[in-house]
């Protein structure tokens, strides 16, 4: 159980890192007000309309992890985290920070060695 909410909070934080980073923030000088956060969502909506579909995938991905450690949605999840700085280059949108891409490569890596061991484990105790 404690692994699991582990994992949940690295998809979490390691998928909205970029998305909050570039909010404008009061240190620019900006003014968060409804309009600006309107603006802010229509400029980044492919990025909203792509969470409004992995987020409930992935969801569903951590449910059937969770009830039948069901590993093809873990492994697709981590997969994703990690080719996603990838996916930007070929789209000729990098990810606008390394540390930013580091760190997704990171949580995917941690997702997938935590899957892997769990799954080696419980393989282990129904021997």
């Amino acid at each position: 159980m404690v692994l699991a909410a582990v994992l949940v909070l690295a998809a979490v934080f390691g998928g909205a890192d970029q998305y909050l980073a570039s909010f404008p923030t009061l240190s620019w000088g900006a003014h968060l007000s409804w309009v600006s956060a309107g603006r802010f969502v229509y400029s980044e909506s492919l990025a909203f309309a792509g969470a409004l579909i992995s987020g409930p995938l992935f969801g569903w991905f951590g449910q059937r992890w969770r009830v039948a450690r069901a590993w093809v949605g873990a492994i697709v999840t981590a997969a994703a985290f990690c080719l996603e700085p990838f996916a930007h280059q070929v789209l000729r949108d990098p990810v606008s920070s390394a540390l930013v891409a580091r760190a997704e490569i990171a949580v995917g890596v941690l997702m997938f060695g935590c899957v892997v061991l769990s799954t080696g484990r419980r393989r282990l105790r129904h021997r």
